[in-house]
């Protein structure tokens, strides 16, 4: 880490050194106590980890990373450790151009690379998330972006989307409870259960979805229109037609006054109640 800081900012040893100086970092008293028994062995791998910590945030203070980049950090440091790709993954959730803010960043050492996957190393992630606050802002952009991202395009399916599950779930304990993205993730996380066949946690999601854009929209917006008919879809999976049923005529009855009885959602509504009716 020393090197590649001392290499992306062209220092000298003798630079670098005082540099390092000035930080504290200083790992030669680093704890290595005789180990006896696993007790002990445990609470000398705790102490050394706790150590190691404290020196890395002293050489992310040295770090010279930029606003992009920090953002880059902090949200691979919350999200399930893994490579993510950084055309067909990072590059859109970020929506960057290109590649270039995580190349730099493994450049300067934050950063793990194969080919063309990144990741945030667990151990280097946990002092990330001690020494960056991610901004709500970009957090809520980035977001509604993941959301667009876990949606099937024309020719795919729920259950393609469904190893992002963990992702949301992450996602959503990090939001405002009530805002419109989080009820909003709720419902693509409660698509993502139902597309497995997981009745019993798609359920409550998508009635809390619906309560959220209820309670932040009014009774008689669209985007509640379309919440009452996901939750009657999920009845209606589950053999729950009473249940169903009465959803999406809500549904409908919200989309006939605001958008009119041939608009192409009423219609859609419509039809899905058809079929359990018919």
């Amino acid at each position: 880490m020393l090197a590649k800081i001392a290499q992306n900012d062209d220092l000298s040893v003798s630079e670098i050194l005082e540099q390092v100086k000035k930080t504290g970092f200083d790992l030669s008293q680093l704890t290595d106590l005789e180990v006896k028994g696993v007790q002990n062995a445990i609470e000398l791998q705790g102490n050394r980890q706790l150590q190691l910590h404290e020196h890395l945030s002293k050489l992310f203070q040295l770090s010279k990373i930029s606003s992009d980049e920090q953002d880059i950090l902090r949200t691979l440091a919350v999200l399930p450790y893994q490579p993510y790709h950084g055309k067909e993954e990072l590059a859109v959730w970020f929506d960057f151009k290109n590649s270039r803010p995580f190349i730099s960043l493994v450049k300067k050492g934050w950063l793990q690379r194969s080919e063309m996957s990144f990741s945030v190393h667990p151990v280097v992630g946990h002092v990330v998330k001690q020494e960056i606050k991610l901004k709500s802002s970009v957090f809520n952009a980035l977001v509604e972006r993941f959301n667009l991202f876990v949606q099937p395009g024309e020719t795919e399916h729920w259950i393609e989307k469904s190893l992002w599950i963990p992702h949301l779930l992450v996602i959503i304990n990090i939001l405002d409870e009530e805002s419109l993205i989080t009820a909003s993730s709720l419902n693509n996380l409660a698509l993502l259960y139902k597309s497995t066949g997981d009745y019993d946690r798609a359920l409550p999601l998508s009635q809390r979805s619906l309560d959220i854009f209820e309670k932040v929209l009014g009774a008689e917006h669209p985007d509640v229109a379309t919440s009452l008919n996901n939750l009657a879809g999920l009845y209606e999976s589950t053999g729950d037609t009473d249940r169903a049923l009465p959803l999406y005529q809500r549904s409908i009855d919200i989309l006939e006054k605001v958008l009119g009885s041939e608009h192409p959602s009423t219609i859609t509504v419509k039809e899905n109640m058809n079929k359990l009716v018919l």
